[in-house]
C-alpha cells in the first residue's frame, strides 16, 4: 500500500514538474517574441541592381513578433533566386519582397498582406504636404498626433507620439512598393487614385489608440530607416512650453547638439 502511494506521488511530482517547465517554457517564449520563424538575409550586403545567387543569401532565426509581413521567409529561398535587388541590402539584413524587382509570388490582395494577430487600418487624416506619396508599402513609419491640450478645442496643442515602428501595407489604392512612375501624379489625378491615406499593420489595441487619436486632432507620419530598430517605452508630449522655453527644450531633449569639426 505505502509502496502505491509512493509510486503515485512520484508521478503526480513528475506530472507537475513537466506542466511547470511547459509554462517556463512557453513564458520565455512569449516574452521573447514566441516561436522563431526563419528568414533569409543578406550574407555579406547586396548592392542595389545586382541579381540575388545562393551565395549572398544566409538564414536568420527571428522571433515571430518581429517578423516583417513583407520579409522573405527562408522557404522561399527558390522564389528570389535571380532576381534583381533594388534597394540595397546591409549585411545580415533581412530581405523583404519590396527588395525585388519582381514581386509576382508576394500577395496581391491587401488581406492577404495582413499578418495573423494584425489589422489592415487605413489612416486618412495626413496632410498632403507631408509627401505622402514618397511612403511606400513596405516602409516603416511612427505616427504622431497633434491635438488641443484639453477638450477646449481652442487650447493649445500639444503633440504625442501615437504608434512606433509600424509597416505600412498600402499608399492609397498601392499595394506595390514599386518605383514610381514621373507622370504618376498626372495619371492618378485623372484616375482619382491620388489619396494620400496610409494603410497600416497594427494590433486591435493599436487601431484603438489611433482612432481616439485621429478624432482629437491631425496625424503626422515620421519615415524610419528600415535599420532603425529603437523604440521608447516613454516619450513626453511636446507643447507650445517645451519649443520656446529653452529649458524645457533641453529636458524634452529637442535641441540637437551641432557636429563637432575636425
Amino acid at each position: 500500500m505505502n509502496r502505491r502511494i509512493l509510486l503515485l506521488g512520484l508521478l503526480l511530482a513528475v506530472a507537475g514538474l513537466a506542466t511547470f517547465l511547459a509554462y517556463v517554457r512557453r513564458f520565455e517564449l512569449e516574452r521573447s517574441g514566441g516561436e522563431p520563424v526563419q528568414i533569409l538575409a543578406a550574407k555579406d550586403g547586396i548592392a542595389r541592381g545586382r541579381v540575388v545567387t545562393e551565395e549572398m543569401l544566409s538564414i536568420r532565426s527571428v522571433p515571430v513578433a518581429y517578423v516583417e509581413d513583407r520579409s522573405v521567409k527562408a522557404a522561399e529561398r527558390d522564389k528570389v533566386l535571380g532576381l534583381r535587388i533594388v534597394n540595397q541590402v546591409g549585411a545580415g539584413q533581412g530581405l523583404m519582397w519590396s527588395d525585388f524587382t519582381d514581386r509576382s509570388h508576394e500577395p496581391s490582395d491587401l488581406s492577404a498582406k495582413v499578418e495573423p494577430g494584425f489589422r489592415a487600418v487605413y489612416v486618412s487624416g495626413i496632410r498632403e504636404a507631408q509627401g505622402s506619396s514618397l511612403i511606400r508599402p513596405g516602409d516603416l513609419v511612427d505616427v504622431i498626433s497633434t491635438m488641443p491640450e484639453s477638450s477646449d478645442s481652442r487650447a493649445a496643442k500639444v503633440s504625442v507620439v501615437v504608434l512606433q515602428k509600424v509597416t505600412v501595407l498600402a499608399n492609397g489604392v498601392r499595394t506595390s512598393a514599386e518605383p514610381l512612375l514621373p507622370d504618376l501624379d498626372e495619371k492618378h489625378a485623372k484616375s482619382g487614385a491620388n489619396d494620400q491615406g496610409l494603410t497600416l499593420a497594427l494590433s486591435l489595441q493599436q487601431a484603438q489608440a489611433l482612432a481616439v487619436a485621429g478624432t482629437r486632432g491631425f496625424l503626422s507620419i515620421a519615415l524610419r530607416s528600415p535599420e532603425d530598430e529603437r523604440t521608447y517605452a516613454t516619450l513626453a508630449p511636446v507643447n507650445r512650453t517645451a519649443l520656446l522655453d529653452p529649458k524645457a527644450r533641453a529636458a524634452a531633449k529637442l535641441a540637437v547638439d551641432a557636429p563637432v569639426q575636425p
